[in-house]
């Protein structure tokens, strides 16, 4: 497993700059900086890795629970030079876009735009750093990648499950005089059964994946 991660992340260098990373910035109206530090899981196993191994039926404590796994968001300013602005701005709201890797070919693909959300933040501090929280990989995002329809959310129409997923967060804030920053980071998604073997008397237990989100209402 560690091997093929390896070869996925040089992949992943050549692709992101041209495809990712081209949005990031393009509206910012502030002389600071601001950029994404790092995206790290806060779940279970996943705790502060640089990608997320999730759960398709159960999660890591309940193995029939459905959850959304979720990672840590850490932003930082800076400041160019020494004359300018304040250090300090709030951030204002996020942005998930997820691209896919083609299970038959192996080609990122994106961004699924119906499953992109934007979340507001009730103008969050930030002086040289801040961390919150997002909620990455969904429910919506659990169903679509085995074939499954949430509503509002179409059927991936593909023969083959969806295994490996990138979410790329984009940030919104202001400076302290109201100009806009922005910026970017994403993290890798491998979307498989990683729990440990569930128990036999849980009634998830002889689920399929498809069975088992059918059977939770509204994918939730």
């Amino acid at each position: 497993m560690s091997a093929m991660r390896a070869g996925w992340g040089m992949r992943l260098g050549a692709v992101l700059p041209a495809v990712v990373l081209w949005l990031a910035g393009c509206s910012d109206t502030s002389r600071l900086n601001m950029y994404v530090d790092s995206i790290k899981g806060v779940d279970g196993t996943n705790v502060g890795k640089s990608y997320i191994e999730a759960d398709i039926v159960g999660g890591p404590v309940n193995y029939c629970l459905p959850i959304q796994d979720q990672a840590s968001v850490t932003v930082k300013l800076e400041q160019p030079g020494t004359v300018g602005p304040t250090l300090s701005g709030y951030v204002t709201g996020y942005r998930i876009d997820y691209y896919y890797y083609h299970p038959e070919n192996g080609s990122l693909q994106g961004p699924v735009t119906w499953m992109s959300s934007d979340q507001a933040v009730a103008h969050q501090p930030v002086s040289t750093s801040v961390v919150f929280t997002v909620p990455v990989v969904t429910f919506e995002v659990k169903a679509w990648a085995v074939g499954l329809a949430c509503p509002g959310i179409p059927v991936h129409q593909g023969v083959a499950n969806i295994q490996r997923v990138l979410a790329r967060v984009t940030v919104l804030a202001e400076d302290a005089t109201g100009k806009k920053l922005s910026a970017q980071g994403s993290i890798t998604v491998y979307l498989n059964d990683y729990a440990p073997a569930r128990l036999a008397g849980d009634t998830c237990v002889v689920m399929t994946a498809p069975a088992y989100w059918s059977a939770v209402t509204n994918c939730k």
